[in-house]
């Protein structure tokens, strides 16, 4: 009963934290506001605990920050802050290329990047699905480079790039993500690291005028929805 209990609070902690993570993108919950974990817990009709769980991730990932007195509050993300974040994840994968450039490939990940682009054509798979695996693709040309700091670099903004994309693509077409993602394995497997890099950086480039195009208008959209601004009170 205590591993089934553990189970159930750590899946109510995500998804706490993945409605606390829209909340913040949407510009509904503002940079500094308090996320105090009695009143989200009476928010979510839970106790402290999964609330505690969620606060953890959101702080993780870079949604929030924990101050000295203790307090959990809202750091935000504003368009140069997303931009900050693409460039960071630019300079990984283009390093990545090129280091692959330099050692060679593996044709066993190259598979698996083969068997994610296919699964990402699928015409049933879920929105949330196809982020995951988008995010898997971009995963593996780290994994490609050989570097596991490089990999574990990629680990520390994986999550914030996972959660923005959730809530950025909705609704919008994949098509032209899954073909500039067809474009740059078919580039490293015949080893055309310039062209593959190349293709990489508008792709990335792309994704980051877009996201901060469609949070725009998302935030713009909300404001007048509901919002957790009274937990502050």
């Amino acid at each position: 009963m205590d591993h089934i209990g553990k189970v159930y609070r750590t899946r109510l902690g995500h998804e706490i934290a993945k409605q606390l993570k829209k909340s913040i993108l949407l510009g509904e919950m503002p940079s500094g506001q308090h996320l105090s974990e009695p009143l989200l817990a009476e928010q979510f009709g839970t106790s402290r605990g999964p609330v505690r769980d969620a606060l953890q991730i959101v702080i993780r990932e870079g949604f929030a920050q924990r101050e000295l007195n203790g307090r959990v509050v809202v750091s935000g993300l504003s368009p140069p802050d997303i931009s900050d974040l693409f460039d960071t994840r630019l300079l990984l994968e283009v390093h990545a290329i090129r280091k692959i450039s330099r050692t060679g490939t593996k044709q066993d990940i190259l598979q698996s990047m083969r068997d994610t682009l296919d699964q990402a054509a699928s015409q049933t798979i879920s929105e949330s699905e196809f982020c995951d695996l988008d995010m898997t693709f971009h995963e593996l040309i780290l994994h490609l480079a050989g570097s596991r700091f490089l990999s574990q670099s990629w680990q520390g903004i994986r999550g914030i790039i996972r959660s923005i994309s959730e809530v950025t693509n909705r609704d919008n077409p994949t098509s032209s993500i899954h073909e500039e993602h067809r474009q740059i394995l078919c580039a490293i497997c015949d080893e055309q690291f310039v062209t593959a890099e190349s293709v990489l950086t508008t792709h990335i480039k792309l994704g980051e005028t877009a996201m901060i195009a469609r949070l725009t208008a998302l935030r713009n959209r909300s404001i007048a929805a509901p919002s957790f601004n009274d937990l502050t009170n």
